[in-house]
């Protein structure tokens, strides 16, 4: 009786050390799961191989990474309640149009629009950002007295506008931001537009927003392109001033991919002229006689058809995402510091020669306000020629551990302008219909590559990322 009452006090004695013991074990748990490398491994398993390897992912300009949390929430919304068409009044249409009104606050949340500020800004829903500066494209109120003006860094998407002005016979001017300005419109009274990019999607260079009060003071409306800023960047697009942005989803955090948003100040949009209509469009229509009436809100007059409804009811837990890592600012301020640290290795790379390896495109010494998160770039042979960025690719990315871009990215002025290209004999090459941009025809024009090698860095680029692709580039054999 006696030995078993000191067992007894004994094991009482020790278990607030067992209780202890456990407690510590689950908080190493929760550190490692949710700061360290087991929390990677469970929301981005699928950056990671069979064998337990790690891919590093340098497309984020291609398209942002999903979470497995953030899936498994869209799964769960969707395995737990019904929705259906938002047009007719039936409660499951009531519970989808619901969702759709909270991802408009949601977008101008992120896009910080204060409340009082809400009434003066339309959100329209597009299958990605190219329908949004389409859609402004289509219908701005062009006229023969109108003046389009680019920059030569646009994406194609945004170069595209510049066909609805020429059918107008509109003016069209081109101009290059770093070394002039943006030039005067034909008439300052006319309809005229701006159009930019807030980052190049080719270099990662940006370009000052103070351009749209430029272009204001000068007779235009402005059309910023920031489907290549917002993955990494703060914009408040009141401070901002453009009247008209855009951007894809996907490229923001991974999924719903062919769902994007063009945001517009409702006093820009009065004198749009629309002319085709869908269904959800239209107040009352008729087959005979040929007439229909419109809605006059911009955002119903603008989105013809049955909206991706489900697309836009995912959007909140993509932007629960973004605010555990802090935020756009921090998001913004990590992105760069990694991209910072990759630049330097990458700058350091160099021939037994003393030569340089690697030939950077962008902004990366004049800091985080001229330069985003992406390094262009073409290895340089012992003789200073280029390697072509396809040779180089296939090496870098033979096992499928690093993924890259390359080519133009669809952004020919920026490719042309920053590589050097002669676009003189360019042109040549296709008025004769030869595939100038198809990086496996191998182009060159006078021993320049037509291309280059992109890295885009996001939210989730890690430091072992960075390594993995130095290594691989410097082990590049020439």
């Amino acid at each position: 009786m006696r030995k078993e009452t000191v067992r007894g006090a004994k094991w009482g004695h020790s278990l607030p050390k067992l209780l202890v013991g456990s407690l510590l074990l689950l908080l190493v748990c929760f550190i490692f799961f949710y700061t360290g490398k087991g929390r990677d491994q469970h929301d981005f398993s699928h950056l990671y191989t069979k064998r337990g390897d790690r891919i590093a992912y340098f497309d984020f300009t291609g398209s942002g990474l999903f979470t497995q949390t953030q899936i498994q929430k869209v799964s769960h919304m969707l395995a737990t309640k019904l929705y259906g068409n938002a047009h007719p009044p039936s409660p499951c249409a009531r519970a989808t149009e619901e969702l759709i009104e909270e991802a408009r606050e949601l977008i101008l949340d992120w896009l910080f629009v204060e409340q009082e500020k809400r009434d003066d800004y339309s959100v329209v829903f597009t299958d990605g950002a190219t329908e949004a500066l389409r859609t402004v494209g289509e219908h701005f109120p062009w006229t023969k007295e109108s003046t389009i003006t680019y920059s030569i860094l646009n994406h194609n998407s945004a170069l595209g506008i510049r066909e609805y002005a020429r059918i107008h016979n509109a003016t069209i001017k081109p101009f290059r931001h770093e070394i002039e300005e943006i030039p005067m419109p034909t008439n300052k009274s006319a309809n005229n537009l701006l159009v930019f990019p807030a980052e190049c999607n080719f270099s990662g260079k940006k370009i000052p927003l103070s351009l749209i009060e430029e272009g204001h003071r000068k007779g235009y409306r402005v059309m910023l392109d920031s489907a290549a800023y917002v993955p990494t960047n703060p914009l408040d697009i009141v401070k901002s001033g453009a009247d008209y942005a855009c951007t894809s989803f996907y490229k923001v955090f991974g999924y719903p991919t062919g769902l994007g948003a063009l945001i517009a100040k409702k006093s820009s949009t009065t004198d749009f002229q629309k002319t085709y209509f869908g269904g959800g469009t239209v107040k009352t229509s008729f087959a005979d006689p040929p007439v229909a009436f419109l809605y006059q809100n911009f955002e119903e007059r603008y989105e013809d058809g049955t909206r991706n409804f489900l697309a836009i009811a995912s959007l909140k837990f993509g932007f629960e995402e973004l605010e555990k890592q802090g935020g756009m600012q921090q998001i913004s301020e990590k992105v760069w510091k990694t991209t910072e640290i990759l630049y330097e290795k990458l700058t350091s790379l160099t021939h037994p020669n003393g030569r340089k390896k690697v030939e950077i495109y962008g902004s990366h010494e004049k800091g985080p306000e001229y330069q985003g998160g992406v390094i262009t770039f073409n290895l340089l042979k012992p003789d200073g020629s280029y390697l072509h960025f396809v040779d180089a690719e296939q090496q870098i990315e033979s096992d499928g551990i690093v993924q890259l871009r390359t080519g133009c990215m669809c952004n020919p002025g920026a490719c042309y302008e920053l590589t050097g290209v002669n676009v003189k004999l360019l042109l040549e090459h296709a008025e004769r219909n030869e595939h100038i941009c198809v990086p496996e025809s191998r182009r060159e024009i006078g021993g320049v590559p037509v291309g280059a090698i992109r890295a885009s860095l996001g939210w989730a680029t890690t430091l072992e990322d960075v390594d993995i692709l130095v290594e691989r580039i410097g082990n590049v054999m020439m």
